[in-house]
């Protein structure tokens, strides 16, 4: 998406070695790429977003068992 990557269609051999030219050429980008990356996975995948996306639901299956 440009912002933590770059997406090329599938079995698209140019866009593929036009996008992998862009990160070569281009320091800053792979740079703020990683970084943008990096936060993303920090702030989404944390223990404390998977215990809370896990309590929930475990209470929404407890809440249908019980109706």
């Amino acid at each position: 998406n440009g912002n933590t990557g770059l997406l090329v269609a599938p079995a698209n051999v140019d866009a593929l070695v036009s996008a992998i030219e862009k990160l070569l050429d281009n320091k800053m980008l792979r740079e703020e790429m990683g970084k943008n990356g990096r936060l993303l996975v920090q702030n989404k995948f944390n223990l404390n977003n998977n215990v809370n996306e896990i309590i929930t639901i475990y209470n929404q299956i407890l809440k249908s068992n019980k109706n």
